[in-house]
């Protein structure tokens, strides 16, 4: 990490000093945007407002711009990725990423900029995210002079419900605009103080994964169900074994049931079940939850 800082963002000791002048000078403008965006969240895959939103502040600052970057498994849905590049010379490249959806939450804070969306809400900070990912692109793109290199910044639609990146990455996002040498992201955290920016190796924040189970048996009509086996889902939670590793970290673990779907859901002995099981961890210290980067 020192260095990409001291090869791509390499500054002079007036740089350092007029840094945080600089950030002060753009403070009431990123609060502004900011509070646009808790306003307007969208949810997972459905983020075409602020897509374009993000897509056209960050060519407003001279970035080449490509939007709707990505795809899904699903045809009809639409993947609204955002890259954006600025070429300054020689020197690796930067990839720095925000993501953009919102939470299907019921925003109660009773704020000014509450969410205009009924039942979507800006819960986990991806309002934060993007905003910080746009005042780094006025900053660097003001201070072209300090520093060589490719800047990527990418705007990760998704992430709420693990699709974006797949789905930029499936649509050749490193073949198309290239690989990066280095990449940054961060999650906005309740816990460290106004200020202060928390950094370890290895996880830090919670990671998801999901599994869909179909369980089959003996299928039979809802009116004489005696000729149909009875369908039990069964789960089996162990702990992880013992270690000190294991000790130091917290593990969580979220399970989902569902019922069978379309036609199958209307014959009580269709002799199929379906569970999700979603498993979420590790954490790092202290415990917090949220999106790895």
């Amino acid at each position: 990490m020192k260095r990409v800082l001291i090869v791509l963002l390499l500054a002079t000791p007036l740089f350092a000093q007029t840094l945080d002048e600089r950030v002060s000078r753009e403070i009431n403008s990123l609060v502004e945007t900011y509070k646009t965006l808790h306003a307007a969240p969208e949810l997972s895959t459905q983020e075409a407002k602020t897509s374009a939103f993000v897509a056209s502040r960050l060519r407003q600052l001279g970035y080449e711009v490509t939007e709707r970057v990505g795809k899904y498994s699903d045809p009809n849905s639409t993947c609204y990725g955002v890259v954006a590049i600025m070429r300054n010379g020689t020197g690796p490249t930067l990839l720095v990423r925000s993501d953009m959806d919102a939470l299907p939450v019921t925003e109660q804070t009773g704020l000014a900029y509450a969410s205009q969306n009924s039942g979507v809400m800006h819960a986990c900070g991806h309002d934060v995210h993007m905003t910080t990912l746009l005042g780094t692109a006025k900053i660097l793109a003001d201070l072209k002079s300090q520093w060589r290199g490719t800047l990527m910044l990418v705007g990760q639609p998704a992430e709420e419900v693990v699709k974006g990146a797949e789905g930029m990455l499936s649509d050749g996002l490193y073949e198309r605009f290239g690989r990066p040498d280095f990449a940054i992201a961060l999650h906005d955290d309740a816990v460290v103080p106004t200020g202060k920016i928390g950094y370890r190796p290895g996880d830090f924040m919670a990671a998801t994964d999901s599994v869909n189970l179909t369980i089959r048996g003996m299928g039979g009509h809802g009116k004489h169900r005696s000729g149909a086996q009875r369908l039990v889902l069964g789960v089996v939670l162990r702990r992880p074994r013992a270690t000190a590793a294991a000790r130091r970290q917290r593990l969580g673990t979220r399970l989902h049931g569902r019922r069978a779907q379309g036609r199958d859901a209307a014959r009580p002995a269709c002799g199929r079940a379906l569970a999700r099981a979603v498993a979420q961890g590790p954490c790092g210290p202290g415990g917090s939850r949220g999106a790895r980067p």
